[in-house]
């Protein structure tokens, strides 16, 4: 576990970009052709179903926008009881290789050991 004193919440271009990009995978998500449809036919309850519940998910993303105020220009902001716990970006790391593949700083796995096919 990391605990640095700043919390790199993201520039606020990155972070509007961000939050946009998911505000967007969070309305084209919804099957809106078959909530009409149903709607059409008399039954409402998908068609609100799906507003009110993306109505709650902007509601809650507009609180991850307004919580991660206050960064400096490089998206910095000092680790305070406010922000614990707020992460606004992912960090993956591939690591290792496949079975059959060496490190690259070995160099002749098979000669070195004389590991046989």
């Amino acid at each position: 576990i990391l605990d640095l004193p700043y919390l790199f919440t993201g520039t606020e271009d990155n972070l509007k970009k961000a939050l946009a990009g998911e505000a967007v995978q969070m309305v084209i998500s919804r099957n809106w052709i078959a909530d009409m449809s149903a709607w059409h036919d008399g039954n409402p309850a998908a068609l609100l179903q799906d507003a009110a519940g993306l109505g709650l998910q902007l509601w809650d993303l507009y609180g991850k926008y307004k919580n991660s105020q206050g960064a400096n220009d490089a998206g910095f902001r000092t680790e305070e009881s406010g922000n614990v716990g707020l992460a606004v970006g992912e960090v993956i790391a591939i690591t290792g290789c496949r079975s059959d593949q060496t490190s690259a700083d070995v160099g002749n796995v098979s000669g070195h050991f004389d590991l046989q096919p």
